[in-house]
């Protein structure tokens, strides 16, 4: 049969009829079609589901393709043909969807003499992102539904009693673990405190809202209990739950006292004491006590107090602020924080100016900071 013919020609032959081979084994769907439009090859898959067994079918580039039974839709390989480049496009056909890919066959003068389509089903594919799509559309809008109830969590700002309240807020995600919250006890006291839950997102923000809730249940029920047997308590319910060990949140809680124009307080292992600002100094009320987890079943907090006079500044914030990175993994720190609440001006937002200009604006941790002025 091969007689006469040069090694090249043979193994050229051989190349040849491995090639077609191969594309004979596809479970995609495989045909070649020349410059003129005429289809020169198709593939047993495709000859099986389209019904025809002719593959010299004349073509329109513009046009569906007739095939036996089946109406084939219209060729992708113009734009190969033309450009030369591989093309890909996504068709529907006999009820599924199809990746449609065009590849160049280049001739030995270089130039394009035909191209190779291949027909993939991508039916499942499309099913699975159809469901993935609808799944984090549904998830997305409970997240949207969520924080609008978080939001809705965060205290009113003005003036609650003797004291003038303003706040920053911004969730790394959209959900956060930080939480703050102001609340008039009696005519005298007023309690305010932070916290912040392990994490972020969905979990995070489900326990703040416990938090929000058993806090101020506490405080009714206690009739303004001094902050060390508030946060006793809330350990105490938070344990009830009986939730994983590595579950916790940290609290810094005080009460201030219009009467005795003092505040008193008492930290649950919160690691950014709030600062008073006192005229042009300023005041770290640090005192150490542990979180609110279900590691330690028997525990009692220290307390202490500070006496306030008019125009003093209780700065409450958490470490997303000192801990805010720049480009080079250095944090915003502490130093800093301080100095940008000394500014002239408004501490809040020459707070988050300096953080922000710091960090070239990205957000790597949930965000929170009030501001309660005591203004009588």
């Amino acid at each position: 049969m091969n007689m006469g013919k040069t090694p090249e020609e043979l193994l050229t032959i051989e190349l040849c009829e491995l090639n077609v081979q191969v594309l004979e084994s596809m479970d995609d769907w495989v045909r070649v079609i020349d410059r003129n439009g005429r289809i020169l090859f198709i593939n047993k898959s495709m000859k099986t589901s389209c019904k025809t067994h002719d593959p010299n079918i004349a073509c329109s580039f513009e046009e569906d393709i007739i095939m036996g039974d089946s109406v084939v839709p219209r060729s992708v390989s113009l734009i190969t043909l033309l450009t030369r480049k591989t093309y890909n496009k996504e068709i529907i056909f006999m009820g599924k969807e199809y990746s449609v890919k065009s590849s160049p066959v280049i001739g030995e003068d270089g130039e394009v003499v035909a191209a190779v389509e291949v027909f993939r089903d991508i039916s499942s594919e499309i099913h699975i992102r159809r469901e993935l799509f609808n799944a984090n559309k549904m998830m997305s809008d409970d997240i949207k539904f969520a924080r609008s109830i978080q939001a809705q969590l965060l205290p009113e700002k003005g003036r609650v009693g003797d004291l003038d309240v303003d706040y920053y807020y911004q969730p790394s995600k959209q959900l956060s673990g930080d939480l703050f919250d102001i609340i008039k006890i009696d005519d005298d006291k007023v309690g305010i405190y932070i916290c912040d839950v392990v994490g972020h997102g969905v979990g995070a923000s489900m326990l703040t809202m416990f938090i929000k809730q058993t806090t101020r249940a506490i405080v009714t029920e206690l009739g303004g209990a001094s902050p060390s047997t508030t946060l006793y308590e809330l350990r105490a319910r938070f344990g009830e739950m009986n939730l994983a060990e590595n579950l916790y949140f940290t609290m810094f809680y005080g009460v201030y006292s219009r009467k005795e124009r003092s505040f008193s307080y008492s930290n649950a292992g919160h690691n950014c004491c709030p600062i008073v600002k006192l005229d042009d100094r300023y005041k770290v009320l640090e005192i150490t006590g542990v979180p609110i987890c279900d590691l330690f079943r028997e525990m009692t907090y220290k307390e202490d107090k500070i006496r306030l006079e008019k125009g003093d500044k209780l700065i409450f914030y958490t470490d997303g602020f000192t801990e805010s990175k720049n480009y080079d993994r250095e944090e915003f720190g502490h130093e800093r924080f301080t100095e940008a609440i000394m500014k002239p001006g408004d501490i809040i937002e020459n707070v988050v100016g300096e953080v922000t200009k710091f960090s070239w604006g990205e957000v790597f941790d949930d965000m929170a900071i009030m501001v309660a002025t005591l203004i009588d």
